[in-house]
């Protein structure tokens, strides 16, 4: 589900990776894969206590009519198709994420590490070539949702750009907004349904004219069915569909066929780690 969905769904995240308000979690066997992923805006509910989330994309191989996984994508075929990168993230038994890793293959690009007291992620630092290039400073309110992130560039400790948050009852964002230089630059508006999914996304630039505008669909587990761009720069018009292949014995989804507008574009596998109940 990652592909040029989750690239244009999250533009958010090329200013800033953490966008979504944290609500203080619940001790209960249920894991948000979410900030410093690119689930960011559309959260990915787990069942059980993950310890590490590992998301993989392949190749599809056809054999015989059965679709499998081939070769791994490589970084350089990510690149020329505009797709995102895998990842690793790391939880804490709270499920609250600490690291949060960029692959190819088995290398790590770049990763985020967060700051974490009590129950909150206090901040969050990005690095790459093990130098800090940016780190975010999140605010919260006496609900214990995040209202606010600074960004700041890691070397200089210079305000890049500040984002503002709105969220619904139950900590979930329905409203962000960039601010540069004191000024909106864009603002998003996400509507959810009563299971706190993301059925669609709205984006405005900074005179309020929209410039993008997806919709999303579930299945009956509660895992993103399908999506479909009505307004976009470059991919109006697109459609995708997530073919869910395997499930672990927690009913989360473990291999997904993925195709875009009616093609097959990948094999896509979740590797999922637990901490004992």
């Amino acid at each position: 589900m990652k592909k040029l969905y989750l690239l244009l769904a999250a533009i958010i995240m090329v200013f800033s990776t953490c966008k979504a308000p944290v609500q203080e979690p619940e001790k209960k066997s249920t894991t948000v894969v979410q900030h410093y992923t690119f689930f960011n805006t559309y959260p990915l509910f787990l069942n059980g206590k993950v310890k590490t989330v590992k998301y993989r994309t392949y190749w599809p191989v056809n054999n015989d009519g059965i679709i499998e996984k081939g070769a791994l994508m490589t970084k350089e075929e990510r690149d020329s198709l505009k797709f995102s990168y895998d990842f690793i993230a790391y939880y804490n038994e709270d499920g609250i994420l600490e690291k949060s890793e960029t692959l190819d293959g088995d290398k790590v690009l770049s990763y985020w590490e967060t700051t974490i007291e009590g129950q909150f992620i206090k901040d969050a630092k990005f690095y790459k070539n093990d130098t800090v290039r940016y780190i975010h400073k999140l605010e919260y309110d006496e609900n214990s949702f995040m209202i606010a992130a600074d960004n700041y560039r890691g070397v200089v400790d210079t305000l890049i750009s500040r984002f503002e948050f709105i969220s619904n009852e139950d900590g979930f964002m329905t409203e962000a907004k960039v601010i540069k230089k004191g000024e909106l630059a864009f603002k998003y508006v996400f509507n959810l349904d009563e299971n706190n999914r993301y059925m669609e996304q709205k984006n405005y630039n900074k005179d309020d004219s929209l410039i993008f505008h997806l919709t999303s669909k579930y299945n009956d587990k509660g895992f993103i069915e399908g999506w479909e761009t009505l307004v976009s720069a470059k991919n109006a018009g697109n459609k995708a569909k997530n073919e869910y292949t395997a499930f672990d014995d927690k009913g989360n989804w473990t291999s997904l066929n993925y195709y875009l507008n009616g093609e097959l574009a990948t094999v896509e596998e979740l590797v999922i780690e637990y901490y004992e109940d």
